[in-house]
Formats: structure tokens, sequence, C-alpha cells
């Protein structure tokens, strides 16, 4: 060791802590991935949540009203449950339903509350008539401000649910609902907006309610309100807003561009004004005038968990402000001995502070245990990653609904059931959590990693046990080599092998490209193949899962070379492997839906094809969570984002000095390549994606709709990055059987 220069030291030394660190690592990588997969097992097999669901789906079929008592179809009911309700109810029941509340729409835009057959209804609500459905009445409770963004996020979830976007253009009283959906936000933010602080105002209520303090019944607004700004009002119109734009304003740049702004400048005034940061908590009310509570009353101290709940779903807090909001949530539902999450806000108000009696502490709005918020906060912790909390908080709503036999409005500490036995609302959150939780625990099982260390899927015996469930008959060819040698001046394993599974049958079969992702740097073709040939093949469809040239080893385009070079090899073989050279198909999720993007649009020009004597045509595409245009409004990309992630961008890692380029990104970018004869796609992104602005996929498809491509563009609202869901495959198969016309099995 004395022989050893100094500086050699220093490098052995800073070994010997890396690899270690490296390992360790990896071992906790496969330690969370086998706890992953233990509790995605348990959701899978728990047999409450069956139960729950089936309960759920026959309560909604009965009808549009809230449930139980209530006779009314109120807005901010019918939009929480509308999409699992489009799972048992007739689409076009639905339809009409949305469509009776622009019957009744104010000349300004407002929107009711809810609306009831002509002969029923509380006689004590004034009542609105409309010529255009004179079998109806309605009613607009003048105290809240949701209104008008529960009618916009209920119309946008039900054309997210069936792709219906004629609704768009059905006209009502001379105008287009498109255009009725406008008016609607631009009513709160026209009629009931503080420009002092950039936030819409309703009268005070306890967090999401909607009974006033200053009224024993407190649903109209007058002389004696207290004008208030809270968080969830203002959190909810920043979700319609966001949901619009990426439903309505598809193809209309500048209609976008101006509901972008309002929706940045609605979000700074709530962290602004609304968000206390050192408490890490909003603000109960902000009031224009005075509170209605007395002066010694310190409001701050409480916590809406409703509007919390609502701002997450936004997008308005951090994900450390996220766990730092969960953890005082849970604490406040333990102080206060409540049963569930599901708690509106702790403390509650003290005695007498509302004049109506329902509003006694820990009952109803104020401090009642509510499943309709609580499980909507049960799907924003599973969408954030809190998985294990996610599904922790939702067994004990399970439990009392199989217990009481319903799925009632609200509960006591006591957790006894209070209020409507039938309420909708509580019954289509649970079943959306339910939903949630599922497609995660089926997606790991879709998705799991089925090696730790990079070994030959042919030697693996957990891979060996599901190839077990492939169809019986189906044939598979495992680590087959279609870029044999290492390339001059770069590493050995630049050699590239893919697995390819074939139906039973003679075919010959149509085959898909399946194209992992992990921002160029990582993955590997045993990442979800074998998952996806057990949906693909019993339809007929052979599918190959590729790897490809990783950016430690080359820059682009090296791996969308090595795509076109298996394509080639295949279709050499074509006859071999018992496949059809002339219907193949490509998908891909993140980086790998950037290359099979690539693969659709630069086929026909053989631009990156290793061999130009041989077609790289794909005749369709889907694309999940695309990279589109890399060098796109850059500044758009969020902070997280694939092109941000600190001083290593993956981005950075496809250009030959590992630095951003303008006029290279755009030789990267499928978009600069959209041309009329392009293959059928389908493009899917998550509104909420953190590493690939959704942007990108809505200007892309777009391009792609302009140059007369058949394609289809679905934003899903209620995911990030994660849109690799089995409702995402199920569709792809479905797409590729009709696109590709497979042959049955």
């Amino acid at each position: 060791m004395n022989d050893i220069s100094p500086s050699l030291k220093v490098v052995l030394l800073l070994l010997w802590l890396l690899v270690p660190a490296g390992v360790q690592a990896e071992a906790d990588r496969v330690n969370q991935h086998a706890k992953d997969a233990e509790l995605a097992k348990k959701i899978l097999q728990d047999e409450r949540m069956d139960v729950v669901e089936r309960m759920g789906n026959v309560l909604l079929k009965t009808g549009f009203n809230a449930g139980g008592h209530y006779q009314e179809v109120w807005i901010r009911d019918l939009s929480t449950f509308i999409i699992p309700m489009l799972d048992v109810v007739p689409s076009q029941s639905v339809r009409e339903a949305l469509l009776v509340f622009f019957h009744f729409q104010g000349e300004d835009g407002n929107v009711v509350d809810g609306y009831v057959p002509r002969d029923k209804g509380e006689s004590r609500y004034q009542f609105r008539f409309s010529a255009t459905k004179p079998d109806c009445k309605a009613h607009k409770n003048t105290v809240e401000t949701d209104q008008e963004s529960s009618l916009v996020l209920a119309v946008c979830r039900y054309i997210a649910k069936t792709k219906d976007t004629t609704l768009l253009d059905e006209i009502v009283q001379g105008i287009p609902v498109r255009k009725r959906l406008e008016m609607a936000l631009e009513y709160p933010l026209k009629h009931r907006f503080s420009r002092k602080y950039g936030l819409i105002w309703g009268a005070t209520t306890a967090d999401w309610g909607d009974v006033q303090p200053e009224h024993d019944w407190g649903v109209v607004l007058d002389a004696a309100s207290h004008r208030a700004i809270d968080i969830y009002d203002n959190a909810l119109l920043l979700l319609a807003i966001k949901n619009y734009i990426n439903t309505v304003c598809a193809g209309d740049r500048m209609q976008q561009k101006q509901w972008e702004d309002c929706a940045e400048a609605l979000r700074e005034s709530v962290r602004e004004h609304l968000w206390d940061k050192a408490a890490v908590k909003f603000v109960p009310h902000i009031y224009l005038d005075r509170s209605p509570f007395p002066a010694e009353f310190d409001e701050r101290n409480i916590f809406y968990h409703g509007g919390t709940t609502v701002a997450i779903e936004a997008g308005l807090l951090t994900q450390s402000e996220i766990r730092t909001s969960y953890r005082k949530m849970r604490e406040n539902v333990e102080r206060s001995g409540a049963a569930t999450i599901g708690l509106t806000l702790y403390p509650p108000y003290p005695k007498r502070f509302f004049k109506n009696k329902s509003m006694a502490p820990y009952s109803y709005q104020n401090g009642g245990d509510w499943t309709w918020f609580g499980a909507r906060l049960v799907t924003q912790l599973a969408q954030n990653g809190y998985i294990e909390e996610s599904y922790r908080e939702l067994c004990p709503m399970l439990d009392r609904v199989i217990k009481h036999h319903g799925f009632f409005e609200w509960w006591t500490l006591s957790n006894q059931p209070r209020g409507a036995g039938e309420f909708k609302g509580s019954a289509g959150t649970l079943l959306q959590a339910i939903h949630e939780l599922r497609d995660w625990a089926k997606n790991i099982s879709m998705t799991t990693v089925v090696s730790a260390a990079k070994v030959s899927t042919a030697t693996n015996t957990d891979f060996r046990n599901l190839l077990a469930k492939l169809p019986p008959g189906s044939t598979n060819h495992l680590d087959v080599v279609y870029v044999a040698g290492a390339k001059p001046g770069l590493k050995p394993d630049s050699v590239q092998t893919l697995d390819l599974f074939v139906p039973p049958g003679k075919g010959p079969f149509p085959l898909v490209f399946w194209i992992h992702g992990g921002g160029w740097h990582s993955g590997g073709k045993e990442n979800s193949g074998i998952h996806l040939a057990q949906k693909f093949l019993p339809k007929g469809l052979a599918l190959a899962s590729i790897n490809y040239r990783l950016t430690a080893d080359a820059p682009f385009p090296a791996q969308i070379e090595d795509c076109n070079a298996a394509l080639i090899y295949l279709r050499q073989h074509a006859a071999a492997y018992h496949l059809d050279a002339d219907r193949v198909g490509a998908v891909g999720h993140s980086a790998g839906a950037h290359l099979a993007a690539l693969m659709a649009v630069t086929g026909d020009s053989r631009r990156f094809s290793p061999n130009s004597g041989h077609s790289v045509r794909v005749q369709a595409a889907v694309c999940w969570a695309t990279p589109a245009d890399l060098d796109r409004d850059r500044g758009d990309w969020p902070k997280t984002s694939m092109m941000y992630n600190g001083t290593n961008a993956p981005l950075w890692g496809l250009f030959p000095d590992k630095s951003y380029d303008g006029s290279f990104a755009r030789t990267a970018s499928p978009a600069s390549y959209v041309h009329p004869s392009g293959p059928p796609m389908i493009i899917v992104h998550g509104a909420q994606d953190k590493l690939v602005p959704p942007g990108q996929a809505v200007a892309f498809a777009d391009a792609l709709k302009k140059s007369g491509v058949e394609v289809t563009l679905r934003v899903d609202p209620y995911h990030g990055h994660d849109v690799m869901n089995a409702a995402s495959v199920d569709e792809a198969v479905a797409f590729f059987g009709l696109t590709l016309k497979p042959v049955d099995p």
C-alpha cells in the first residue's frame, strides 16, 4: 500500500465508499419492490372492495339525485360520482342530466346548485324556471361558490370517460355547451372576485360546507352574510380551469394560453394569501369585511381537511407539504377520536357559533366524519405515491359501509351513521378510491421488474413462472440477438437483444413492439414485456420487448436506430417466427413513447434506419406520457421533469456533449417529422404529469390532426406520469386489434 500514490489512494477510498452504497441502494430497491408486490397482492385479494363496489354500483344505477331523502340533482354531488356512474348507467342518460343544468344557466354564466321535477322539492328554495325545460325547476345556493366549477368538472370528467366530445357542440338556448362552460368559469371571476387578493369569495362556511353561521337554514347570501375567501372554492376553481384547458381548449393555443395564465395567477394568489407557510396549512378564511365570530376566537387554529384535499388534487401543494398535511390530518383524527380520515375539520367551531342546530361541534359539516371527502383524500394519497397510507385509510370506510349496509352521508365520533343512508357522493368517491388502489396494484403486477440484476431472461426462475401463464401453445424466443458485436468506441454491452412472444397457432400474426421507458438511461426489456404479452397474445397479437442502447453507451440517435434495427431483424425473419411483416405496431411509455412516436413519424423516410434497404414503417402506434417536442416551451417544463432533474437531466444524456442543444433537440423530436401519411396513433398523457408537461401531448396530437393523421388524444385528469395502467393497456390492445386486424389464436 505504501507504493501506491496518494491520488490513487483517494480513488480507491472513494470506490470503497461508493460501491457498498450502490449495493445498499440496489438492495433497498429490491426490498421496496417486494413490499409493493405484497401490498398489491393484498389489495387485489381484499374482498371488502368487491362487496362495496357491488353495493355502490347498485346505488348509482338508481338515478342522478344525491340519494336517500334528497330529491335534488346537485351538481357538486354529481361531479364527484359521475365517473363510476358511467360504468353502470348509459352515457346518453348522463349526458342528458348534465344538459339540464345549462337550461337553467343565467345570462351572466351562473350555474344553479341543483334541480328537481317541477312537482317536487324543498318549499323554502327560491326556484327558477326554464321554458326549454318545463318539467323541472332549479335553485341556487348563493352561499357557496362551487357550482360553476362543479359543472365544468362534471362535463370534463364525462368527456374523459366517454370520449363524447360532441357534447361540447350541443346547442342550449342558442349557445353551444363549450361557450357555456367558458361563461361558467368567467362568472366567479367577474362577479365573486376580490381584486385585492386575486381570489374568489363566498359566504362564511365551515370548510367546504354550504351553511353560513348567521341563519337557521343558511343557504342564501344576504345583508347578514359575511363574505370570505377560503381554500375549497379557489382550489376547486383551479382544478376546473385545468380540466377545461385539457378538455375544451385542445387545439386552440390562444384560448389555452389565456386560461393557463389565469390558472397560474390563481395559484400564485392562493400560495400568497391562503397558505400559511409557518403553520404548514391553509388559513380558514380571509374576510373581506369582518368575521362573524367573536373577536377573541382564533379561527386560524382550525385545519380544513376537505379544502386541503381539493388543494392537493389541484396541484397546489408540494410533496413535502402533502406529507406534512396528511400527518396533521392523521393527528387530528386521533385527537378528535374520529373513526376515519373523513373528519371534516379540527378543532370544530364551538357550540352556538352557527345558528343552524345541525352545526354543533363534531356534527354535520362542523367536524362530522364524511366519506365523501375522506375517500377523495384516499385517492389523492394513492396518486401521490402514499399507497400504504391510502389503503390503511380506506379500510375503516369499507368496514362501516358493510356493517351498516349503506353509504351514509356522515358519521359521528362514535362511528354511528347519520343523514342520508344512500348518499351517492360517498359511494362514488369510495368506488374511485377502490379503482385507484386496484389500478395501482394491477400495474405493479404488470410492470414488476422481474430481476434486480441484469440476468438473462432465459435463466430467470420468476420469469419462467410468468411464461407458464401465457396462453397454452404460445411460443417464446428469449434473448434474441438483433444487433451483434460491439461497435467501435462503445461498450461490449452494445450487443442488443429482444424477447419475442408469439400466440398459439400458425399465424402469421401481427407484431407489436414494446419499448421500455427509463429516461433513455435505464430500464430494460424485462420491465413489463412479459406482463404485456399476457394481454396481447390472447388477442392474436405477437409482442416483442426490446433492449436498446442507453445514453451511458451512446447519445441519440443510437436509441431509435436500435429500435429500427430490431424491426428490420424481425421483418427479415418473419416467416420463421410466424409474423406478418406488414402489420406492425409500436407502443412505449415515457422515453419509450418518444421512440415509438419517432418510429411512427419517421418510418417512411427511413431517416434513422441502420439499413436503408429495408422498411421501418409501422402501421400503428400507442404513446403513453410522450416527450414529443424536446425544444418546445422549455420554460413550461416543471423543475421535477426529465429536462430539469438537477445537473444531470435524463434528457441531456441524449445529446453528444451531455448538454442541451436546441437544434439537436429538434432533430430528436417526433414533432419535427409530422407528415400526412403517418399511421394512426393513440396518445395518452396525465394532466398531473410532473416529468413531461401535458402540453407536449396536446401540441403533438394537434399537429398530427392538422396534417391529416388519424390520432386519438386522451389527457387523463386523474393521473400524472403513471398513465401506463390496466385501462391504458386494454385500450392499446383493442386499438391494435382494430388497426392490425390480428388472426384469431
